[in-house]
């Protein structure tokens, strides 16, 4: 065997031009084609227009509240005690910018889930209390987890499609008797 052999293609183990061409199928080598058997459809819930109202008015919630911590437990007693007042100054000024961001988010969502004036009242005023907001914050989130599986319940869908269904605690159950002799 030559090296112009090898080169040409005749040796066996290495593919030529015609061997590296892709290959054509004609009709009696065809294969037909599969079909496959249609699956029936699944009914998905709809997707939640507030979920990211939601997440915004959370996010918030927990800047805002946290900030209001700061300047309360840090920024007060060192203005009143230490007559230091930058630290004061300085969180009191974010605090009120971020409030104002905050009602935004929070306005966006009542007006999304159609809030009745004691929650958004309730809303408002947390961002004045402190730790308030986490307590409004938690609460708001467990009734609107409620209202939307109320709401996917009537359109016929169930905790399974989706739906954060609020779960009780279970009864505590009283201890069996042990077996008598």
């Amino acid at each position: 065997m030559t090296s112009a052999d090898v080169e040409g293609g005749a040796d066996p183990d290495v593919p030529g031009p015609e061997r590296l061409a892709p290959a054509v199928a004609t009709p009696a080598t065809a294969t037909p084609a599969t079909v496959t058997p249609a699956t029936p459809a699944t009914v998905t819930p709809p997707k939640d227009p507030l979920r990211g109202a939601l997440i915004r008015y959370r996010v918030m919630t927990y800047i805002v509240g946290s900030a209001l911590i700061v300047l309360v437990c840090i920024g007060v007693p060192l203005q009143v005690w230490a007559h230091f007042d930058l630290v004061a100054k300085v969180e009191g000024t974010i605090h009120g910018y971020l409030y104002l961001v905050y009602l935004f988010t929070a306005a966006d969502l009542a007006r999304r889930a159609h809030w009745r004036l004691g929650r958004i009242l309730a809303v408002v005023l947390s961002g004045f209390v402190p730790f308030l907001a986490f307590i409004v914050e938690h609460r708001v989130v467990v009734q609107m987890r409620a209202e939307r599986a109320e709401l996917l319940a009537a359109e016929g869908f169930g905790p399974e499609d989706g739906a954060a269904a609020p779960t009780a605690p279970e009864a505590p159950t009283a201890p069996a008797a042990p077996p008598k002799p």
